[in-house]
């Protein structure tokens, strides 16, 4: 009897890595590769000065790899609790969206004048989405930025004032890396309650989100624009799809649903009225 073996690789490296020596061992059909960064070409144009998408690409070799995502993060969700019960009397399962009056109209957690030191590498569409905001939404209360501590230190721990100001903020924009897709800012946002605008994706049917209905995906610096100023002005829409994709990274990106996803390729863990999703 021979144990499946599952390899993950959770880096942000586009390079496709095997265990050739574990391989000869074990046998190669005992061996399950899963990859979080599976999106391959993406490039910024400096030319349209935006990204192109490049393609996903699920098998190398004649081997091929799951796209398994990254998670929300337990103690962000721990934090989040901490702060709706102690600031707003609230609770995980109550509808953040519209409890309280969020004073910020639109944030994105990226400095705009490339002297913060943070991610010096990949990051000309967030300094472009950074000067845009700054510039069209001069007349509005924005946040271009960073709240708490920034880069690797940052990221060892929950940022309690970057939670506290999402829990603030009408709708929050991310944006991907240059050349890859994925990363915890997006549950962090989704957990928040704010409307989710993102650049476009290739990975975002696997994510379970759904352009329009639980997050709103921008491709140009146009529809960055045009879609953000629609949303301020339509309170309703901009709550249901800010529920529904909190709902989504609740019930679908969990550590165990992860684990689940790896082992026996679908989320066995399925929610009830009562049990979840909105649980630590």
């Amino acid at each position: 009897l021979q144990w499946p073996i599952f390899v993950v690789d959770f880096t942000d490296q586009r390079t496709y890595h095997r265990c050739k020596g574990l391989e000869k061992v074990v046998g190669k059909e005992f061996m399950f590769y899963s990859k979080r960064s599976v999106v391959v070409n993406r490039v910024f144009d400096k030319q349209s000065k935006w990204v192109s998408l490049g393609t996903k690409v699920l098998q190398r070799d004649n081997v091929p790899y799951e796209h398994i995502p990254l998670v929300v993060r337990t103690d962000i969700v721990e934090t989040l609790q901490h702060i709706l019960q102690y600031r707003y009397q609230a609770t995980l399962w109550d509808p953040i969206e519209t409890l309280w009056n969020r004073s910020v109209d639109i944030a994105h957690y990226w400095p705009s004048d490339g002297r913060s030191g943070i991610g010096r590498f990949q990051k000309q569409l967030r300094d472009t989405v950074s000067r845009v905001m700054e510039h069209h939404f001069a007349s509005r209360k924005i946040f271009v930025g960073v709240t708490g501590t920034a880069d690797r230190r940052g990221r060892r721990k929950p940022q309690t004032a970057y939670v506290r100001h999402m829990l603030d903020t009408k709708i929050v924009v991310v944006t991907q890396r240059d050349e890859w897709e994925g990363h915890y800012r997006l549950y962090e946002a989704l957990l928040s309650g704010a409307l989710v605008m993102s650049d476009e994706m290739l990975i975002l049917k696997r994510l379970g989100l759904e352009n329009g209905t639980s997050i709103v995906e921008f491709n140009s610096v146009a529809t960055l624009k045009a879609l953000a100023e629609y949303y301020l002005v339509h309170d309703q829409e901009r709550h249901a799809i800010a529920a529904r994709g909190r709902y989504i990274a609740m019930s679908q990106h969990r550590s165990w649903h992860r684990m689940e996803e790896i082992v026996f390729g679908t989320i066995v863990t399925k929610c009830t009225a009562k049990e979840c999703p909105y649980i630590v």
